[in-house]
């Protein structure tokens, strides 16, 4: 049960020893500036990627020290605060555990329980999706940091929230029925609209929310009906 989750480990530590070896580690932070051209959300998407890479395989203290001293001074470079930053970055490397292709956690339960590895390792994926949302949060709102007025911080906090919900739903294709691909589309459409900082974009994000969850509530009382009709 073992030589599969070995594999994966070694696999991932030959990747960060040459990382590390080749000194090609230095230059991750001015390749993340230098490919994002100013742009925040291009940063922060090539940063998530190498958090993933770098986070294959390590135990959590060794995660935080590899993406604080090799990615997080690329953020910090391009004004970003440092607490938002380092969590963003740290989050990320610690997802790496639940996302193929070194899904250690994953890899290491499929194991114990004799499932597939890859599959366990997707479904693992696929479960904790809406995870992924939060670093950004993190650096768009710093509010969800406690970092800010006590309104702010509980607009933030509830906006993470439904964030995660909608996230989930559309991920799972459940929310009190079966959901078609549509209404998983809107949803995460949803989740786009609260990870905005706006409060305005927001306002629009949770009354989508609230008129998509209605119709399902509506259809799903009116398929009841029908249903008890038809008996």
């Amino acid at each position: 049960n073992n030589v599969a989750v070995g594999a994966a480990v070694t696999i991932a530590g030959i990747l960060m020893g040459c990382l590390w070896v080749s000194g090609a580690g230095n230059l991750l932070a001015d390749f993340v500036i230098f490919l994002a051209n100013g742009k925040l959300l291009v940063a922060l998407l090539l940063t998530a990627v190498v958090a993933l890479i770098l986070g294959m395989g390590l135990p959590t203290p060794a995660v935080y020290l590899t993406v604080a001293m090799l990615i997080v001074p690329a953020l910090v470079k391009m004004g970003e605060p440092e607490l938002s930053s380092h969590m963003f970055a740290f989050y990320f490397g610690i997802l790496a555990n639940v996302t193929p292709p070194v899904a250690l956690a994953a890899y290491a339960a499929a194991s114990i329980a004799g499932a597939d590895l890859n599959r366990t390792g997707f479904v693992a994926l696929r479960l904790a999706i809406s995870g992924f949302v939060i670093p950004f949060i993190f650096i768009y709102s710093p509010g969800l940091l406690l970092n800010g007025s006590a309104l702010d911080i509980l607009q933030v906090s509830l906006s993470a929230l439904f964030a995660i919900m909608a996230l989930a739903v559309a991920a799972e294709g459940w929310f009190i029925r079966p959901l078609g691909y549509g209404t998983r589309g809107t949803f995460a459409l949803i989740t786009i609209l609260f990870v905005f900082p706006s409060f305005y974009i927001q306002m629009v994000g949770y009354a989508l929310f609230a008129a998509t969850t209605m119709i399902i509530v509506f259809e799903n009382k009116f398929r009841q009906s029908q249903h008890l009709k038809g008996l």
